[in-house]
């Protein structure tokens, strides 16, 4: 008897050394992601968008994510054209509670039939902590509440922007999902 529990506990030793080294593998599997994200959007202009030109937009937000729980967001990129395209060198960082972040990028150079005017994809590039060289492909869809400058003195058939107010921060919430691997 003793010799079959001997047996038993080689086996499971074995057994164990396979299992914890796939598991510990560099990125590990693949993982669901999902990020429910509020906050407001700040237009900058004269900046490295060029001037005249888009506008630099910086997105600060808060939320909770899987796998981070409580996040601050920080998104920056340069705007396109009014009615959507082009985005140029957008990033992602999110931050978690403990200080780990996940970092990712993402560009709009036309709208893919996957893309809507408020939805598209962003890449994982990096993070730190448990996040460090974090991989995967996340899709963002959001929602932006235009604010506007009051008529009089606004005149709704100005060119060009019309009558949006640049001025103020314009509210935003959003969620992303995807898949995550680190």
């Amino acid at each position: 008897m003793l010799r079959r529990w001997s047996i038993v506990g080689a086996a499971l030793a074995l057994l164990m050394l396979m299992v914890v080294p796939a598991a510990a593998g560099p990125k590990g599997t693949d993982r669901p992601f999902k990020a429910d994200l509020v906050g407001a959007i700040e237009l900058a202009f004269d900046t490295d968008c060029g001037a005249p030109g888009p506008p630099l937009v910086t997105t600060l937000s808060t939320g909770t994510a899987t796998h981070m729980g409580r996040v601050e967001a920080k998104w920056e990129h340069c705007a396109g054209p009014p009615g959507g395209g082009l985005i140029t060198d957008g990033q992602l960082t999110m931050i978690a509670a403990n200080g780990d972040e996940l970092v990712l990028v993402y560009g709009v150079e036309e709208p893919t039939p996957a893309d809507t005017p408020n939805s598209f994809s962003m890449d994982i590039v990096d993070g730190t902590g448990r996040f460090a060289n974090a991989e995967g492909t996340l899709t963002v869809t959001f929602e932006v509440e235009q604010q506007f400058l009051p008529m009089p003195p606004c005149e709704p058939t100005q060119e060009n922007f019309g009558c949006l107010d640049f001025e103020t921060s314009w509210p935003w919430w959003g969620t992303i999902e995807g898949m995550i691997s680190y």
